[in-house]
């Protein structure tokens, strides 16, 4: 009997199992009532001294933490001052997420609702250059129509609104999961399942958060190799990296912490397709330049050909030596077949352009530059950006897509449950919960907003014993962040 098969077998299918629970929708069936329990919220006294916390500005809080945000639009909808500008923030949103041939009609009602002076939620804090415009061009649907107008709408809510929020109970919410963002994170909030895959300093296994039954992955890395191979730095840069960088496009780090034997990243688990990773070999570098310009370029080339630009087989002999390797890259010219397009060619030239100035990319802080470009001229980068356009192939998620010869079993499946490690505390790699990450995670397994937000405390306008007390029934159930 193949006990190895058969163990791939229960792995695969608990794996499998498990992702297709949480999916789905029946998330509650895989939550840990214990580990659930642990995230109730404390008392509004605990959480006073997050007050004065520098991190805790208008762009943190109300831009980029989906919970603050959140509560940022509600509060704004509670206050007859701000209720016209929360509605139109939420309107140009809406409109950036449209499709094309529905945002002539969409701005035409935003035109009416907030720009019309007339109208009961006309916003006259805009100016009257930015309505003039926006007039002109309403009728061209364009992506950008409400750009300048959304730069004034939260200029204005940061100098008007930004400072009566602080003082609300809508602020004391959000320093209520501030503080349960600080609480330290350990293996016991992990269900480990198989294992995706390996490196030199460790592994990368299929993860449940067991409060909460979202997966993700957990990327392991062993001490002793970190420290024979001196990649201790090289792990904490990784870690403040993955932090920084929330996008539904790249893996963002949600929780961190380590136990005696590994440094463990909890990071997006993405099911179905296969991440390429840019390193030094990948791509080159400018000085002062953001990461992957060239590299974009190069995958580009390579997914377009078949190979990449700069191969051995377009320039025999067949064996070539690093050197060699590296001046055609600088200095040779790329040759492209018939099979690119004029505007696919463009695009990889600007992107391999061998002055790291005169490369197409990042600039300016917006990669403007770049979405402009004919080759992605027919993508919607409002809809693909909020998620909502559909992918020209749809992989099917369910399946488990690993090679099996080298990766092993882990966790409840290779030893029949979690193993007793003790966790070290360390300050510069267990740093717990990743804020958007973590905010993101709470509220995707729950139902929403609902009246019953401020149950107990007589709305936001009632005091802070009950609704925010330590009795408060468990508030994540009321949430959902869907950013």
């Amino acid at each position: 009997m193949d006990i190895g098969g058969l163990e791939t077998v229960v792995a695969n299918s608990a794996y499998v199992s498990a992702r297709g629970s949480t999916d789905a929708g029946a998330a509650s069936a895989s939550r840990d009532r214990k580990m659930r329990a642990r995230l109730k919220l404390p008392h509004i006294t605990q959480c006073e001294h997050l007050r004065g916390q520098p991190d805790l500005d208008f762009p943190s809080v109300c831009l980029r933490q989906p919970i603050g945000k959140r509560l940022f639009q509600q509060f704004l909808e509670e206050q007859e001052t701000f209720a016209a500008a929360g509605g139109l923030w939420k309107s140009v949103e809406a409109y950036a997420a449209a499709e094309e041939s529905d945002r002539p009609r969409a701005a035409q009602e935003t035109l009416n609702h907030f720009f019309d002076s007339a109208s009961k939620t006309f916003c006259a804090f805009l100016e009257e250059k930015a309505v003039a415009r926006v007039k002109e061009d309403a009728r061209h649907g364009r992506a950008d129509l409400f750009q300048e107008a959304k730069g004034q709408l939260l200029q204005h809510l940061e100098t008007r609104a930004w400072a009566g929020f602080k003082e609300s109970l809508f602020f004391s919410r959000f320093l209520q999961f501030k503080w349960l963002e600080g609480q330290s994170v350990t293996e016991e909030w992990f269900l480990d399942f198989r294992v995706l895959g390996k490196g030199g300093f460790g592994e990368v296994c299929a993860c449940q958060m067991r409060a909460t039954g979202k997966m993700y992955a957990n990327k392991r890395l062993n001490k002793k190799r970190l420290k024979k191979r001196n990649g201790y730095e090289g792990a904490i840069v990784e870690k403040r990296i993955l932090a920084k960088v929330h996008s539904r496009f790249i893996v963002t780090l949600a929780y961190a912490f380590q136990t005696k034997l590994d440094l463990c990243l909890v990071m997006t688990l993405m099911n179905g397709g296969d991440l390429r990773g840019l390193k030094e070999g990948d791509g080159i570098l400018g000085a002062g330049r953001g990461g992957s310009d060239w590299g974009a370029g190069r995958e580009r080339g390579a997914s377009g050909r078949g190979h990449p630009p700069i191969h051995p087989s377009a320039h025999p002999p067949a064996q070539v030596e690093n050197k060699e390797v590296t001046r055609r890259i600088l200095h040779d010219p790329v040759k492209y077949s018939e099979k690119f397009s004029a505007a696919c060619r463009a695009a990889c030239e600007g992107l391999m352009a061998k002055a790291p100035a005169g490369r197409l990319g990042f600039r300016d802080n917006q990669c403007a530059q770049l979405k402009g470009h004919p080759l992605f001229q027919k993508v919607n980068w409002g809809r693909l950006e909020a998620g909502n356009t559909l992918p020209p192939w749809t992989p099917w998620v369910l399946s488990v897509g690993f090679w099996e010869g080298s990766m092993g079993l882990s966790g409840i499946v290779a030893s029949g449950g979690l193993g007793a490690r003790t966790p070290v505390p360390s300050p510069s790699s267990g740093t717990g919960w990743g804020p958007v990450s973590e905010q993101r995670g709470l509220g995707s397994r729950t139902p929403g907003f609902s009246p019953g937000f401020w149950e107990g405390s007589g709305g936001p306008g009632g005091s802070e014993q009950g609704g925010l007390g330590a009795r408060t029934p468990w508030v994540l159930s009321y949430l959902k962040c869907s950013v």
